[in-house]
């Protein structure tokens, strides 16, 4: 300041110590950022909880469609249930949307086995096959099976959340949503599937 005085009058000095225009500018420019960035973030967390909510419902629904069935099942019937998953995930696209119905058994020593599955949707989704021994599956499962002739339909859907500006400027592949659904076959005790992998 003292080198100021010596170049600049005294009155000079008073006026640009007091002088602000410029001061709400600068503290705009350097809140401009965290606000766009605060305003897209909330965008993104309210459209991931939108997609993880409908991921919820499709499951459901997909999976107490294909428990409803009165005789045998076949790919053909599963994927004509997967017709509901496109409108239920609107205005999401039902084409990153992958659901594998497993049909599950107990075995004498109370193991959880696969009798048959088949996966529809997004075949690229790369959706892991659930543990069913798993203490929290297998506390959903066990109350169903009371017997080794009863049957468990689980259903997983797995959804791939793309956020608002991943692309092109980040290399974000996604977040990767499932969901688990238990349920007993409504008509009959067993839901046999004629042409399902088992």
């Amino acid at each position: 300041m003292n080198r100021l005085r010596t170049f600049l009058p005294k009155r000079q000095t008073r006026r640009l110590a007091e002088n602000a225009r410029g001061a709400v500018a600068i503290e705009f420019a350097l809140l401009l950022p965290v606000l766009v960035l605060l305003f897209f973030g909330l965008i993104n967390l309210t459209k991931g909880y939108s997609a993880s909510r409908k991921l919820v419902i499709a499951t459901n629904t997909f999976g107490d469609l294909v428990t409803q069935a009165g005789g045998t099942l076949s790919t053909s019937i599963i994927n004509s249930y997967y017709q509901a998953v496109g409108h239920i995930m609107r205005p999401f696209s039902a084409a990153n949307v992958k659901m594998t119905v497993y049909a599950v058994q107990k075995d004498d020593k109370d193991k959880i086995n696969v009798v048959w599955k088949d996966v529809v949707g997004d075949t690229t989704n790369t959706c892991p096959a659930p543990d069913f021994n798993s203490t929290t599956l297998k506390k959903k499962i066990t109350p169903l099976l009371t017997s080794t002739s009863d049957m468990a339909i689980v259903t997983r859907g797995c959804y791939i959340f793309r956020p608002l500006l991943s692309n092109p400027f980040f290399t974000f592949n996604g977040v990767k949503l499932m969901e688990d659904v238990v349920l007993k076959p409504r008509q009959m005790k067993n839901l046999p599937c004629s042409d399902c992998s088992s």
